[in-house]
């Protein structure tokens, strides 16, 4: 079973696709790879190979990130 860690402030106000993941990483503490200021929706997209689509979940440690819109280039 996966620990689970209460977020700070940071997560309960939301994080958004255009923010860093850094961000992500110092909410929930959990180690994101690749570059800190990469968006998170560019991270997204890029472990889902390039294309996004409503639904679709990516894994960060113990945390599932869930696609909730996309543009038509499948953009997060």
């Amino acid at each position: 079973m996966s620990p689970t860690r209460a977020p700070n402030a940071a997560a309960t106000s939301g994080l958004y696709a255009a923010q860093p993941v850094s961000q992500l990483a110092a909410a929930y503490g959990v180690e994101v790879p690749g570059e800190p200021e990469t968006a998170i929706g560019a991270f997204m997209r890029e472990r889902l190979g390039g294309y996004a689509e409503v639904g679709d979940r990516v894994p960060v440690g113990f945390l599932e990130l869930i696609v909730r819109e996309t543009d038509e280039e499948g953009a997060v």
